[in-house]
């Protein structure tokens, strides 16, 4: 896939940025198993790599400025010391937003750093 970035003339050249050799792009390698992961935009964001000292309350509070939360669950994990969880909000473009501002938000931990992962979600918000 090819995207086409604007000119140096144009004005959205100041809100573009290519990522194409930063370690923050997730799927720089042409076979990566995180491409098998891409999922179009929807409300419901799928959030990885959770500490397990956050609490739901604390997600929320991180979430609440970029829009309303209608759903919140934690998933199981085979992990103990990671927590996944389903975020849902009203609409799309607020979760557009909360993926952009939050994935990669550092989290300090008594073993060191953990960086919030954020997806969208494949089958969007599921109740149990």
């Amino acid at each position: 896939m090819e995207v086409q970035m604007p000119k140096p003339t144009d004005e959205a050249q100041d809100l573009t940025k290519d990522f194409s050799d930063s370690p923050l792009h997730r799927f720089r390698k042409a076979n990566s198993k995180l491409r098998e992961n891409v999922y179009a935009p929807s409300p419901c964001l799928h959030l990885s790599n959770i500490p397990c000292e956050i609490s739901e309350d604390e997600i929320r509070d991180l979430f609440e400025n970029i829009g309303t939360i209608v759903n919140f669950r934690f998933l199981t994990s085979d992990r103990p010391d990671k927590k996944m969880a389903l975020l849902e909000f009203t609409n799309t473009s607020a979760a557009i937003c909360g993926l952009v501002q939050l994935h990669n938000k550092e989290f300090k931990t008594d073993t060191g750093k953990q960086y919030l992962r954020i997806s969208f979600s494949k089958a969007g918000f599921i109740q149990k």
